[in-house]
């Protein structure tokens, strides 16, 4: 794909962030222009531009150098290119969790074919020289720091290096002393944002990441109750304080996140007039705003939140309340930056969620009160149709959209229903408790009215992200909420 501007057309590799840039040669009586970086185009195309220090090396032929590159805090994107002769150029992902950790990719980088490779953080880069010598370029978003420098050994791989037969290739004695592939440990771990990292959602999926093995940052508010962070969850995790909307670009700019997991929203079943600002300010401007942050950073890759309110009747767009039309109009907000900032969104779109330690005054706890004791529960005539989704099954839809994301599966790209097969009625859900419990609910039945525009049959057309299913069935999640018995949850 070409940016606005045309400047440089971007070109995939096997590898999830790493790309060959072609940039616009300009020739004519008196030679050849070529602009090698511009600030704005490679935001535009997804890439960090906040070069800190460049370099070049001369090398002579069969010089082989790699494979190298910065540890953690000091750890850099790359930009390489070749201004005299020619070098067959090598990136290893060396990412902990990458689809492609342990893959290379090589190309031929000369001043004849004007190629670039960027190269991002968490990969090792070298190059072998082809011509009599090659002089290359190299633009580095860290400063050089001699106690973070290292690499692993050039042949420890199944690199194709074209080295000559004849003549061995000439490795300064420190490269030749690296520790093999099968020997390195990496410290390149996926670093991931949370938005809404206290809530019920948001928590659980902190959670299951860092089992994952992500680095993990959440987004808090002043007011925002870190205490329902799982366990010693907030151990792990940077927490980083959102005052302002200026905050969010330096926060953006801090962490530079691969991808970003936005869950945070307001929440309202129905609304009053003075409700409508904050509604609007924490569905839309916040969400808009960040991302900006993103783009502004470097940053393209997100996991969005929707809702199957969205879908009153099963029709492709009908509000249940204002809250959903609020999640509408940031998808239309996200329309705009897919469009035309390259930004990568995967939306999961939300039903009834639960789980355990759901803490929520919803259905589910209101079910529980009523068990424990035993007074009476008026609620409507109870044949609207239901469709819970146990949180374990949730956030591993949410962990797959990211690797997705992160691994460049962007075809994956799109909008999806995070559902369960089984959709029962309110009265088929009491009495299943009640089977489960042995006991009976003081549940009235009519008691209340429905509400306006109430949900009788949850959307039904929404797509399966690829790979994922529910997995926890609904009497197993049930006995687990309500500590009936042991179970395998």
């Amino acid at each position: 794909m070409k940016d606005s501007r045309n400047l440089f057309e971007r070109l995939d590799t096997p590898l999830p962030g790493c790309y060959e840039i072609i940039p616009c040669r300009r020739s004519d009586s008196r030679g050849t222009f070529i602009k090698t970086v511009h600030e704005d185009a490679f935001k535009e195309l997804g890439l960090e531009a906040d070069f800190v220090e460049q370099y070049y090396s001369v090398s002579k032929q069969h010089v082989l150098r790699g494979l190298h590159f910065q540890l953690p805090p000091s750890d850099h994107a790359k930009l390489v290119y070749c201004i005299e002769g020619r070098i067959f150029d090598v990136a290893v992902d060396l990412r902990h969790g990458s689809a492609a950790y342990g893959h290379f990719h090589t190309c031929e980088l000369s001043a004849e074919n004007g190629k670039m490779l960027y190269i991002p953080k968490g990969m090792a880069h070298g190059f072998y020289t082809l011509s009599q010598q090659a002089v290359v370029m190299y633009n580095v978003t860290s400063l050089y720091d001699a106690e973070r420098d290292s690499g692993i050994l050039w042949n420890s791989l199944n690199i194709p290096w074209p080295v000559d037969e004849i003549e061995p290739p000439v490795i300064s004695e420190r490269d030749k002393n690296f520790c093999t592939f099968a020997e390195f440990s990496s410290p390149f771990t996926k670093r991931a944002l949370l938005t809404g990292i206290t809530g019920f959602v948001g928590s659980h999926l902190a959670e299951k990441l860092l089992a994952e093995g992500w680095e993990v940052h959440g987004i808090v508010r002043e007011n925002s109750d870190t205490s329902k962070l799982i366990g010693k969850l907030t151990d792990r995790i940077k927490l980083h304080m959102h005052n302002d909307r200026k905050s969010l670009n330096s926060i953006m700019a801090e962490v530079k996140p691969e991808v970003v997991f936005h869950l945070a929203s307001l929440y309202l079943s129905s609304h009053a007039y003075e409700d409508i600002p904050a509604l609007v300010e924490s569905n839309v401007t916040f969400g808009t705003l960040l991302v900006e942050a993103m783009i502004n950073n470097g940053c393209c890759r997100l996991v969005n939140t929707g809702t199957s309110w969205q879908h009153y009747q099963n029709k492709p767009y009908s509000p249940v309340n204002l809250y959903a039309a609020s999640k509408q109009a940031f998808d239309d907000m996200l329309q705009y930056y897919v469009e035309a900032r390259e930004l990568k969104v995967i939306e999961l779109q939300l039903f009834d969620t639960y789980g355990a330690d759901d803490k929520r005054q919803k259905l589910l706890n209101l079910l529980r009160d009523c068990l424990k004791n035993g007074r009476k529960l008026s609620m409507s005539p109870g044949e609207q149709l239901l469709n819970l989704v146990h949180i374990d099954d949730v956030v591993s839809a949410f962990s797959l959209a990211g690797n997705y994301l992160l691994s460049g599966d962007y075809d994956k790209c799109g909008t999806y229903a995070v559902v369960a097969q089984e959709m029962f009625s309110l009265r088929e859900l009491v009495e299943r408790i009640e089977q489960l419990a042995g006991g009976s609910l003081n549940i009235e039945f009519g008691g209340r009215p429905y509400r306006a525009r109430e949900v009788m049959k949850p959307w039904i057309f929404g797509n399966i992200l690829p790979g994922w299913q529910c997995k926890i069935a609904l009497d197993d999640g049930l006995q687990n909420f309500f500590g009936f018995k042991e179970c395998s949850i």
